[in-house]
């Protein structure tokens, strides 16, 4: 009896192993398997296709991972951001300047042989009197369209006077017109239209209206005083207001 029971263990223990070696055991499919020699790939469509008389099999292992990427929801990378290469800006060119036209009137000479007003050397002539000859002794040259000089009769004889038309038909005034120059000791004036009015008596005041595109240039003992195309100019002795 214990030989039977013995027996009916080993049968009971060898079917338990049976059972579990039939559970663990996978169930394996047959692969097809195509060699290369058989494939013949159409570039058109992307899919590989065999010798006449064999299954095809598609190939374009690509879209069919692209299809289940898209069945659940997976999205491409973004591309990365190009930048853009930064615009060299032109460079500013410096404005250039306008030339400042050339000085009409150059520094004029001294035209009597010894200068008027030696520096250093006393004079006797008294302060209003050096005052109102300050433009008589030192080069000075005025150029405009207009020009009036009023001085005292002494001085308006001493004047020397060249136009293309000259009127004296009024006394005490004399009209200049057409290129008219005068030249009074060391004051050299030049304009279109030139009037030279002598001065009442008890006024010893020199005077010196100038209008229009006004030009002067004066030296004294090295220092010259220049003005260039101002509106109008007006001396008196000594004292001169421009107006540009």
């Amino acid at each position: 009896m214990f030989v039977s029971l013995r027996l009916a263990a080993l049968a009971a223990l060898a079917f338990l192993c049976l059972a579990l070696a039939g559970c663990a055991t996978q169930r394996e499919e047959g692969l097809a398997v195509v060699y290369g020699s058989h494939v013949r790939v159409d570039p058109g469509l992307g899919v590989a296709k065999t010798a006449p008389g064999e299954e095809e099999e598609d190939l374009n292992y690509g879209s069919h991972w692209q299809s289940v990427a898209d069945d659940f929801g997976a999205t491409q990378p973004a591309p990365a951001p190009v930048r853009a290469r930064p615009v060299a800006r032109p460079r500013r060119q410096p404005a250039q300047r306008r030339a400042a036209p050339p000085p009409k009137l150059a520094v004029p000479q001294r035209k009597g042989a010894r200068e008027a007003r030696p520096e250093g050397k006393k004079t006797k002539k008294s302060t209003a009197l050096l005052a109102r000859d300050h433009y008589l002794d030192y080069p000075t040259h005025i150029k405009a369209e207009k020009i009036t000089l009023a001085c005292p009769a002494a001085l308006a004889r001493a004047a020397r006077l060249n136009a293309e038309h000259v009127d004296r038909s009024t006394p005490g005034r004399t009209r200049a017109q057409g290129k008219a120059r005068l030249v009074l000791r060391e004051l050299t004036l030049e304009a279109h239209r030139l009037t030279i009015r002598v001065q009442p008596p008890g006024n010893s005041d020199l005077q010196i209206m100038a209008r229009g595109d006004v030009h002067l240039v004066s030296e004294v003992r090295g220092n010259v005083t220049r003005e260039t195309g101002i509106r109008s100019l007006l001396i008196t002795n000594d004292r001169i207001v421009p107006l540009r």
